[in-house]
């Protein structure tokens, strides 16, 4: 693996933290990135995409949003297999997509799984930001204290972290926007479920985890990559100084971003039982079960597509929830067409 890869690991892991002055800076290192597919496969979940009609079984509050043109709707595998992220498309149209997986139960509760990627085109915001505006409560990931949320549209980096403003200037060489500046946190229905700073310091502790510990140990395994490799994450090189001379560095990034992402399952493994991941995961459902208890039925848990397994099995084996279908939202386009003039 060369250096173009690690150098997406290392900052993407650690991804989605506000940094507030008054108290200790510690990064929400979730991946923010799902179980995969075959790397440079593009795939579907149960067939080829649709672009209209909803075959998914019982209709979710979301279901009528507009969206882009890009957005589809699918059945679950036929295998069984769960995914929250797939690269769909033909070369004309190629495209990396997220789910939002839709869960109900007989007492009338529906919770849908938003798997988000921490930077994608402005448009897929756009998009997940009109979805979320159906439910009665929208559970976010944001490891910050109550009450301290990002500004929307901000060009400043004032109230992110260090890490933060990096995947911000990542996603920007390829002409993505960052999750933090594109989306609105400031709305009536979003319910903070994550720790505080503070609650999460405390608990990697207890559990003897630092952030960068986990970071390193995603990145490498125990020894000088030997257990990514062992475990077949194989990355395609890409030739990025062909790439600039031909105007395309841009898209040669976000493939290159792609290949990883397919294959982060790879890593979902190594921090398995993690504060950093199954320790979150519990937060955000501990914080549905309050939720549910006021009286609500409709719920969106808007979570990095990395936490979305294990959020999933509890849902299903502990809660009693069963999955009636899967949407699929552009992230962004893998084609020149779809690169901003100014990063082709």
């Amino acid at each position: 693996m060369k250096i173009g890869p690690l150098v997406l690991i290392g900052a993407l892991l650690a991804p989605l933290g506000c940094q507030p002055a008054d108290t200790p800076t510690v990064e929400s290192p979730d991946s923010g990135f799902p179980e995969s597919t075959t790397p440079n496969q593009p795939t579907t979940d149960g067939g080829a995409p649709t672009t209209s009609g909803n075959d998914e079984g019982p209709e979710s509050p979301h279901a009528s949003s507009g969206g882009t043109d890009r957005s589809t709707q699918a059945q679950g595998s036929d295998s069984g297999e769960t995914r929250y992220l797939r690269q769909a498309g033909n070369e004309d149209d190629a495209r990396v997509e997220t789910a939002i997986a839709h869960f109900e139960r007989d007492d009338g509760v529906k919770v849908d799984l938003f798997a988000e990627v921490h930077i994608a085109e402005p448009s897929h915001y756009a998009e997940v930001q009109q979805r979320l505006q159906d439910y009665e409560a929208v559970l976010y990931e944001l490891v910050a204290n109550p009450g301290d949320l990002p500004t929307a549209g901000a060009a400043s980096v004032e109230d992110r972290s260090i890490l933060s403003a990096i995947q911000g200037r990542i996603g920007s060489v390829m002409g993505l926007g960052f999750q933090l500046s594109e989306l609105d946190y400031h709305q009536d229905n979003f319910v903070h479920a994550d720790f505080t700073p503070r609650q999460f310091a405390e608990a990697m502790e207890a559990g003897g985890e630092t952030p960068w510990t986990l970071v390193l140990k995603a990145m490498s395994g125990s020894s000088s990559r030997s257990d990514l490799e062992d475990a077949n994450f194989q990355i395609e090189p890409i030739d990025f100084v062909a790439a600039a001379r031909s105007g395309q560095l841009g898209l040669a990034w976000r493939k290159q971003l792609t290949q990883i992402l397919l294959q982060m399952n790879v890593v979902q493994d190594m921090l398995s039982g993690t504060v950093l991941l199954d320790g979150r995961n519990r937060k955000a459902v501990d914080v549905l079960k309050e939720q549910i208890e006021l009286g609500k039925k409709t719920f969106a848990i808007h979570y990095g597509g990395a936490h979305m397994p294990g959020i999933e099995q509890i849902l299903t084996e502990e809660l009693r929830f069963r999955r009636t279908g899967t949407d699929w939202v552009c992230a962004w386009g893998l084609t020149a067409d779809a690169m901003p003039a100014e990063n082709r």
